[in-house]
Parts: C-alpha cells; sequence; structure tokens
C-alpha cells in the first residue's frame, strides 16, 4: 500500500505587507524556482521595481509563479460560494503547489509559513482600543447619569454620553480589516494607521461631538 500524493493548497486573508516583506516573498521563489514570474492582470514585471514603477506603490493585484517547482501565489483571488440557496463572492490569497514533488512542498511550507505570520487579526488594535475606552466611557456616564431607582431609574442624556457611545461605534466599524494592505514602499516611508486616517478621524469625531449635542437637546427638550 502506497499512500496518494496530492498537490496542495491553503488560503489566507488580511495580509498586510511592506517593501520588506514583499521582497521576502519573491526572494523564497527566487531562492527554490528555475523560473519566476511576477504579474497582475495586465502586464508581467522583471522585478518588483519594474512594478512600482507602472502601478504604485499600492498593489492591488499579484501573480508570483514559480516554475520547477511549481508553485503559484495568488492575491484577490474571487470564488462563488453559496450560504444556504444564496451565492456570494468570496475573496482570498491562495498559495498553492501545481506538481506534487518534495521540492514544490518544502516551498509551500516555507512560503505558507510566511503568509500566516503576515496575517492581521479581524480588528486593528488601535482603533479596537479606542473604541473599547469610548465604551468604558460611555458605561461609566450612564452610571453617573443614574436617576432613581428599580424600575423607575432613568439615565439623563448628556453630550458626552451620546458622544461616547457614537464614538465608540464609529471607531469599532474603523477598526475592522475588510481587505489587505501591500505596499510597495517600506515600512518606514509609509504612514502609520493614524496619520493615514488623521483627516477620517477628525470628520468623525466632529460628527460624534455634533450628533451628541442634538441628542442632549432632544433629550433635554423632550422631558
Amino acid at each position: 500500500m502506497k499512500p496518494i500524493r496530492h498537490t496542495k493548497s491553503a488560503r489566507f486573508y488580511y495580509l498586510k505587507m511592506y517593501r520588506e516583506e514583499l521582497d521576502q516573498l519573491v526572494g523564497f521563489f527566487r531562492e527554490a524556482c528555475n523560473g519566476l514570474t511576477i504579474s497582475d492582470s495586465k502586464n508581467r514585471y522583471e522585478s518588483l521595481d519594474e512594478m512600482q514603477s507602472q502601478v504604485g506603490s499600492r498593489v492591488k493585484e499579484l501573480d508570483i509563479q514559480g516554475d520547477n517547482p511549481a508553485v503559484h501565489f495568488l492575491l484577490n483571488k474571487t470564488e462563488i460560494v453559496f450560504t444556504g440557496t444564496s451565492p456570494s463572492q468570496a475573496t482570498f490569497h491562495e498559495l498553492r503547489t501545481e506538481e506534487i514533488t518534495d521540492a514544490a512542498d518544502n516551498l509551500f511550507y516555507r512560503v505558507g509559513e510566511f503568509l500566516t505570520a503576515q496575517q492581521q487579526p479581524r480588528f486593528r488594535q488601535p482603533g479596537l482600543t479606542v473604541s473599547i475606552l469610548l465604551g468604558i466611557v460611555f458605561l461609566l456616564l450612564c452610571i453617573n447619569n443614574k436617576e432613581g431607582s428599580g424600575s423607575n431609574a432613568t439615565i439623563r442624556y448628556s453630550p458626552g454620553l451620546i458622544a461616547s457611545l457614537i464614538g465608540a461605534l464609529i471607531f469599532l466599524l474603523g477598526s475592522i480589516n475588510s481587505s489587505s494592505h501591500l505596499s510597495l514602499k517600506t515600512k518606514r516611508d509609509s504612514p502609520s494607521f493614524f496619520a493615514k486616517n488623521r483627516e477620517d478621524f477628525a470628520k468623525q469625531g466632529i460628527i460624534a461631538i455634533i450628533s451628541g449635542l442634538v441628542g442632549w437637546l432632544l433629550g433635554h427638550f423632550l422631558k
């Protein structure tokens, strides 16, 4: 009896890689394969430098095809899946072998381990932390604004109460990782999370304050 070997595949979500990590990823293929193709849906490129000169720093499409051994990495692959009776489109990043050899398996495991380390959690830590802190502020204000006791207890509206609730929800939604981030810029040359979203946070803060004031006014005059 002999076990039957199959090609291997793995899916990855919410990858975050800068030029340093992308150079490492391509380096794994260059080191192990006799041939290498870097491409997107429109062009093939000799290197990541050439790709950056044509499409800019943001990587939306990336196809790395190794030859001998044949191992393939594809960014943003889409697939139709059925949840119940309704079809929906799933997007993921796929790494797969296209031949059954020890060399292909070795490269697959090496690249797979590397990509696993680049996966991000479902929620971004900065935004989630701010959301939790605002949630705590909201609960403390609820306790502080509580009037009466038992079944007659009510919570008095205040601008801070409404603003902290809306702010917590805004930052929670903003912290959700809905896509991957791949950049051909180095990490040092890329803006931080707060720097990139500074204007959005300012707008959201203003909206939260205005909403809080409106909520307080409604609560005050509708008593």
